[in-house]
């Protein structure tokens, strides 16, 4: 016998040795046909059910939430009602992008099990079909004795039950890029009827857009000519008042004490001012002078406007502390963001949209160290949601919430990006470049478009429609002339309108392709923003004095009011009334009986 051969009784188990590897490899080919077959399967149910479960228009439709509308609009004052209307319309809308991140995820997690089908199906196969013998009961024994037909089968289950719920798991809660939103064939923003709220910076809509009305053209601070009353507030603040229902709200602060202060609407009665403290800044004021947070006199502690959403008042100070007061006056929570590092100190204010507080908390000198970031916090504990980081340094614009026809986007300004977040997830929308220097200003929207403007950089408008960076595709006209430092612009789709903070110049442009219409030097800087109620613009300057003209192709000046004291917070107008906060004083003007 020869040495090379192998002996007799290996050369017989040779061939179920291989017999049984070719038994393994099948089994695990046909087991991955089955996996992914029935994981295909699963995901093609999961489409059907949702495009029958969505609604023909592929937007969000309920049958109980019109029924909900059609009551609110019967019994327009009823707060329980409003609550479970807005609680539907949440409802509704996180199921409906539940649907379309669905129907976004299905077609990849189909293509990727029907690869899976194909490859195990052309391994099967390739693979011999030959068997040399059957093989004996022991040779399917591993070395414990277990059977491996059995082990193959369970993990085969086990396999089978993991992909299934993989499947299921992503396509449920799968991150979508958001669509692009569509313009809305050049629509100019709805003026608001502010009969009984003013929740935020510029109103309900962010951008200073008011329904004409039996509102004061005259009035004047010293004399009390049709200043309905005139309140004290005790701290410093350049935050601007907000009002829901009988409410009317404002911040102020110092170097050691930061408070939120509660009005009554129609007489100016104080009902409560309650101080906020985050530990952090507790600590800090009590490790001394060294410690003390120092601010830019012009921002000052209490720059940013707070928001309510008719729950709650929001606010947020210099300090970086964020906090929740409800009515009553007791706070909800505070929560500290680290003080901020702002060469002007802090004055975003702060926005609500989706059941969330947004928050632009804009730091340092670029974008390349992380510190800049939007928030979308919790309005019950005030915890993160989503948090996205900006390629921004430090800017002073505050965040503005935009429904542009089929959706609604957040839109920040900043150097060098407009930048517009979905706010339910903080997922960037799209960003546009051109913007430099320290930005003030806030964006408006009208006519399908996106206005911004800042000093040392341009005046643009931008197409909304896009994804990603449509520097080179979306931006409509830009121009150079009179650009804002520090108050936020107003549009009604067909004029732009912006004011200096420092020469008094004020600009109106032709919205549709940016021809300069007519520039004023008015004498004064404006750091308050402009305000169009019906076709007035109501522009608040510094020397206290409020300028009323029409927002038209030429400028006719049809009153100026003075205030008495420095004006630099923009006024709130609900019910024919005009809330101003002064330098040390809220007043509230109106027409005398």
């Amino acid at each position: 016998m020869s040495h090379d051969a192998p002996p007799e009784d290996v050369r017989q188990v040779l061939p179920g040795l291989a017999t049984q590897e070719t038994r393994g490899r099948r089994f695990l080919a046909l087991s991955l046909m089955t996996v992914a077959a029935v994981f295909s399967g699963v995901v093609v149910a999961v489409l059907v059910m949702t495009y029958l479960q969505d609604s023909p228009t592929g937007q969000p439709e309920s049958v109980t939430l019109k029924q909900l509308g059609v009551l609110l609009a019967r019994n327009p004052d009823d707060v329980a009602l409003k609550e479970l209307y807005r609680q539907e319309d949440l409802r509704v809308r996180r199921a409906h992008a539940a649907r379309r991140r669905r129907m976004q995820t299905g077609p990849w997690l189909l293509l990727a099990g029907l690869g899976v089908l194909v490859a195990s199906a052309r391994w099967y196969a390739s693979l011999d079909e030959r068997l040399p013998r059957a093989r004996k009961a022991s040779e399917r024994m591993d070395d414990s004795g277990t059977p491996r037909l059995r082990v193959r089968g369970v993990v085969t289950v086990v396999g089978v039950a993991v992909l299934l719920a993989a499947a299921v798991g992503v396509m449920s809660v799968s991150w979508e890029r958001p669509p692009a939103d569509v313009p809305d064939g050049g629509r100019p923003p709805d003026p608001v009827e502010t009969r009984d709220n003013w929740p935020g910076f510029r109103g309900p809509t962010g951008m200073g857009i008011v329904k004409a009305g039996d509102w004061p053209t005259e009035w004047n601070g010293t004399t009390g000519h049709n200043v309905l009353w005139k309140t004290p507030v005790n701290l410093a603040g350049n935050s601007s008042p907000v009002i829901w229902g009988g409410r009317v709200f404002v911040t102020g602060a110092d170097a050691r004490t930061q408070k939120v202060f509660c009005f009554d609407r129609e007489t100016g009665r104080p009902l409560w001012d309650v101080k906020v403290e985050s530990m952090e800044t507790k600590r800090r004021l009590d490790a001394g002078p060294d410690a003390q947070l120092n601010v830019f006199d012009d921002t000052g502690y209490a720059a940013s406007t707070p928001v309510t959403d008719g729950r709650r008042v929001y606010a947020v100070f210099a300090t970086g502390d964020v906090a929740a007061v409800d009515f009553e006056g007791k706070p909800s929570w505070v929560r500290s963001l680290g003080v901020p590092d702002s060469a002007y100190g802090l004055s975003s204010s702060l926005a609500f949209a989706k059941d969330t507080v947004i928050f632009q908390f804009d730091q340092g000198s670029s974008g390349a160290d992380g510190t800049s970031a939007i928030l979308g916090l919790d309005p019950e504990s005030g915890m993160p949601i989503w948090r996205t980081e900006r390629p921004v340094g430090g800017s002073w614009s505050s965040p503005v919430v935009m429904n542009t026809g089929n959706r609604t986007i957040v839109t920040t300004c900043a150097d060098p990006w407009v930048i517009a977040y979905d706010p339910e997830t903080g997922g960037e929308i799209w960003r546009c470049e051109g913007l430099s220097g320290d930005v003030a200003p806030s964006p408006v929207f009208a006519d399908g478009k996106v206005f911004v403007t800042n000093d040392t950089a341009q005046v643009m408008a931008i197409r909304t429609g896009g994804e990603g960076d449509v520097t080179r595709t979306h931006v409509v006209w830009t121009a150079e002339e009179g650009m804002s430092d520090a108050s936020s612009p107003v549009c009604d789709g067909k004029f732009f309108l912006q004011a200096r903070g420092t020469g008094g110049d004020v600009t109106c442009y032709d919205a549709a392709g940016g021809k300069l219409l007519w520039q004023q030097d008015m004498g004064t800087g404006f750091w308050a923003s402009p305000t169009l109620v019906g076709d007035i613009v109501y522009l608040p300057g510094d020397d206290g004095k409020t300028r009323l003209f029409k927002l038209a192709a030429t400028y006719e000046l049809l009153a100026e009011n003075d205030l008495g004291e420095p004006l630099v917070a923009t006024p709130a107008f609900v019910d024919g009334k005009i809330y101003v906060r002064g330098r040390k004083h809220l007043f509230c003007i109106g027409r005398k009986k």
